[in-house]
């Protein structure tokens, strides 16, 4: 893929998931929302709104960045699949804040934190057989979204 396409098409998919996370996160924007995450029982290691917000952000600069080195790769079996698994990583992304707070499904978004681990795992994985930056730049999201579904376990558990 050329580079500009490619940069477009890393850009277009994450600013996407963004924007649906942020159509359903308890924002003040979304006050029904927000009280009703603000009244669940929650574990003491909750990070707060905005370090969550600063952590997205981060992530997802670092998943265009993958998304942009694993489509100007060579083709390859295993570029193909880290491309597979990166995209359903940002499905994932976008997944989880639309059944945890647009479906208030506490069990759905443990659901999709599972399936994220999975993906994301699976795209550093393979990643790191076709472009090492690539590989880097996706571990964050296994280790943030190991901890999303450690989160969410905890608050089905508490709910």
């Amino acid at each position: 893929m050329q580079k500009r396409a490619a940069g477009l098409t890393a850009v277009g998919l994450i600013l996407a998931t963004a924007a649906v996370g942020g159509a359903f996160g308890p924002t003040p924007n979304h006050p029904r929302t927000a009280l009703w995450y603000f009244l669940l029982r929650k574990p003491g290691f909750t990070p707060s709104g905005p370090l969550i917000g600063a952590a997205w952000g981060v992530l997802d600069v670092l998943l265009i960045i993958s998304g942009y080195r694993l489509l100007i790769a060579p083709p390859s079996d295993s570029r193909r699949v880290a491309l597979a698994a990166w995209a359903l990583s940002a499905i994932g992304v976008a997944a989880h804040p639309f059944l945890f707070f647009g479906r208030r499904s506490t069990a759905g978004g443990l659901a999709a934190a599972g399936s994220l681990i999975a993906s994301s795992v699976t795209s550093t994985i393979a990643a790191s057989r076709v472009d090492g930056v690539a590989s880097v730049c996706s571990m964050p999201l296994v280790i943030w979204s190991s901890f999303a579904g450690l989160l969410s376990e905890e608050i089905v558990r508490k709910n």
